[in-house]
Parts: structure tokens; C-alpha cells; sequence
């Protein structure tokens, strides 16, 4: 039976007089990854910064294994989730394998660095991301999509059980896409977490994820179970964001494609 890792009831944020997230429950489980989709501008990224602190809400309930996390300060916080932005937000120079190491920094003591067997690990985790070769290079001098892929390396070193993704896949070629998808899925499996990842292509979501939330207007409207729905019910949950689809299956997969 999956466990239940985290879990949030009645998630309000507002930017002045606007509400932007609008009571969003929430409920993820252990060895399932969960895809947020919706259209620009409906709330995603702001939903998940909420969810990890990084931004001011409100919420009836916010508990990662149980404990309430809107209590813990940001280290111990970062025990319990980890978070992997749209961008990195580095301006100095630093090596990517420090950005990697950074991962570890929950997990030690005031003033302590990483060992040399956790930079090790934080070698090996760059490599298995197609990275090893960039781990003495300047992240600043990284692409894009290689920067992305180091952050995702710094989330996978830092093993929280709850993991939180904005669109990781955003600045990656169509390889690398699979690529960092496959490895999302497999850290989740291998380490019975949980996860949580904001996509735009519902594609992705249908081949690597679980479940799929549908956002409109700052509130969930629908979710779809990825293994067990019909191709019409899909359709049809699909439609409510996204116009004019049709649903194809291949391979035993189904698959979104726009009406022309």
C-alpha cells in the first residue's frame, strides 16, 4: 500500500488583491510521480513555490510524513523536500560539481563541507545525467539545458522523500528531455519518493507520470489517473484545458495530438 508523504489542504495565495491560488488540496503518495498541467499564466509555478515556502500563502494543512513543515526553518525543511527550479539563480562562479555538492547541505552540520566520498557520489549522480566530463567546469559557462540537469543533479543528492519540479525539462533538446524525465522516474521509484512536476506538453505526463492534476484558474479541476483511464475519458478531462485534441494510442500509450 503507498504511503501518503505529503499532503496539503485548502492552499490560498494572492498577490495584493488577486488571488492566485484558489484552495488547492493536494495529496501525494509514495513510488508515484504526479504531473501539474495548465496554461500559462494559471497559477503552476506559483503553487509550487507556495508549496515549498519560497512564497507567502495560506493553507489548513501543510504536513511532509506527518510533520508540519510550515513550522521547520528552511534546513530542515529541506530534509523533507527538495525543489528544482525553472532557472537557476547562480551569478558567481562556481564549479558544477559545488552546485551538486550544495545538495548535501541539509544534511550537515554548521560550517561542515561535503566529504570526498559525497563529492564522489556527486560525480557519479553528474554522470549518470550525461555531466561527469562539466563536473570541474564553471556552471556559468553550462548551456541551459545542462545547467537544468546539474540542478536536478543537487535535488537527487539532496534524497528528499518529496520532490517538487517547475518545468525541468524547459531549456532541454528532444534526447535530453527522456533523458532527465527517465531519471526523475527512476529516483522516485528507487527511492520510494514522491513527486510533483509542472510540464506543458501533456505527452511527457501520459508516458513518465502517474497522475495528472489539471489547473485552471488557480484551482484543480480534474485528475487523471495515466494507467487506468480510457482514451475517452482522457479526451475529455484533457478538453477542459486544452482545445480541439484528439487522443491516439501506440504502443500500448496514448497520446495528445491537435486537431489541424
Amino acid at each position: 500500500m503507498k504511503e501518503t508523504l505529503f499532503e496539503i489542504k485548502n492552499l490560498r495565495v494572492s498577490y495584493g488583491e488577486e488571488e492566485i491560488v484558489k484552495g488547492v488540496n493536494l495529496n501525494l503518495k509514495s513510488n508515484r510521480l504526479t504531473a501539474l498541467l495548465g496554461l500559462n499564466g494559471t497559477g503552476k509555478t506559483t503553487m509550487l513555490k507556495a508549496i515549498c515556502g519560497l512564497i507567502s500563502s495560506k493553507s489548513d494543512k501543510c504536513h511532509a510524513l506527518g510533520v508540519d513543515v510550515r513550522s521547520l526553518n528552511e534546513k530542515k525543511r529541506a530534509t523533507y523536500i527538495s525543489y528544482v527550479p525553472q532557472r537557476s539563480n547562480f551569478t558567481y562562479n562556481i564549479s558544477t560539481l559545488d552546485v551538486v555538492s550544495m545538495g548535501f547541505n541539509p544534511h550537515l552540520k554548521f560550517m561542515q563541507s561535503p566529504s570526498s566520498k559525497q563529492k564522489q557520489y556527486a560525480k557519479k549522480v553528474l554522470g549518470t545525467l550525461g555531466l561527469e566530463e562539466k563536473a570541474e567546469s564553471d556552471y556559468l559557462t553550462l548551456s541551459g539545458g545542462q545547467q537544468q540537469l546539474a540542478i536536478l543533479a543537487r535535488a537527487i543528492v539532496q534524497n528528499a522523500p518529496i520532490m517538487f519540479f517547475d518545468e525541468p525539462d524547459s531549456a532541454l533538446d528532444f534526447p535530453n528531455h527522456h533523458l532527465i524525465l527517465n531519471r526523475i522516474r527512476e529516483v522516485i521509484e528507487n527511492n520510494n519518493a514522491c513527486g510533483l512536476i509542472t510540464l506543458h506538453d501533456p505527452n511527457y505526463a501520459l508516458t513518465y507520470c502517474d497522475e495528472i492534476l489539471l489547473l485552471k484558474d488557480g484551482t484543480i479541476i480534474e485528475a487523471i489517473e495515466c494507467r487506468k483511464e480510457s482514451k475517452e475519458d482522457i479526451k475529455r478531462k484533457l478538453s477542459v484545458i486544452y482545445e480541439d485534441i484528439e487522443i491516439i494510442e501506440y504502443k500500448n500509450r496514448y497520446y495528445v495530438v491537435k486537431e489541424v
